[in-house]
């Protein structure tokens, strides 16, 4: 009877201790995928943290709430595919939302109506990635 007791606790605690176990050994990269999870960022020697909705609401505040169109898209998957490419005046409407949120970037720095080429930024290229991953388009 007293066998019967432990195995039978044994058996009702084994999996909420082996989550527990893993839950430990794994915490900090559970940490770091949760929603409100923090990343350190150092630009001009200045080091901040922010989370990952905060960055996401940096972004959609440069392009004014707007969404990026079919044409935005295939311009951030061209420059990341190709890499920096001759800038032609008459896409200025598509590629200012693009430089403004800090996706795209002129060459010579400067204004993009005075630039000869553009490229993609890191986090352009993040967002481009991040969004073929997920299979949208």
């Amino acid at each position: 009877m007293c066998i019967e007791l432990v195995l039978g606790l044994v058996n009702a605690l084994a999996w909420p201790l082996v989550a527990l176990i893993v839950a430990i050994a794994y915490r900090r990269v559970l940490r770091g995928l949760m929603p409100g999870s923090r990343i350190k960022f150092s630009i001009s020697g200045v080091e901040f943290e922010t989370s990952i909705p905060e960055l996401e609401r940096s972004v959609e505040e440069n392009l004014h709430g707007r969404k990026l169109s079919g044409d935005q898209w295939n311009w951030l998957r061209r420059l990341r595919d190709d890499g920096r490419t001759k800038y032609d005046h008459a896409n200025y409407e598509a590629l200012r939302p693009l430089r403004n949120a800090g996706l795209i970037r002129e060459h010579p720095e400067g204004t993009l109506t005075a630039c000869e080429e553009i490229e993609i930024t890191h986090l352009g290229r993040l967002l481009v990635n991040a969004r073929d991953k997920r299979g949208a388009a």
